[in-house]
């Protein structure tokens, strides 16, 4: 048995309080992002936005209503025989 074997195991004996209160201090480590880190995904996030501007800018794409988005989307529900619940065109 590995060792991840072996805390899993031992993670499955304690009482169900313990269990989510691990899992909660867990996924906050997980999910916890240092300074640098967000000044790397920001920094990342800049970069797809200015490359989405230009290619808005140089007519490589190009924009979609939301009247035509919405008919596709109604036209996608209804070939697979369904009816959308909300429509934001309405």
């Amino acid at each position: 048995m590995t060792t991840l074997e072996q805390i899993q195991q031992e993670i499955k004996t304690l009482p169900t309080a313990e269990q989510f209160s691990l899992w909660r201090d867990l996924g906050r480590e997980l999910n916890a992002f240092s300074s640098e880190d967000e000044g790397e995904i920001d920094r990342a996030w800049d970069a797809e936005i200015k490359r989405r501007l230009d290619d808005f800018d140089s007519g490589k794409v190009s924009m979609t209503s939301l009247e035509e988005v919405d008919a596709e989307m109604n036209a996608l529900f209804a070939s697979h025989g369904l009816k959308r619940q909300r429509s934001f065109a309405q």
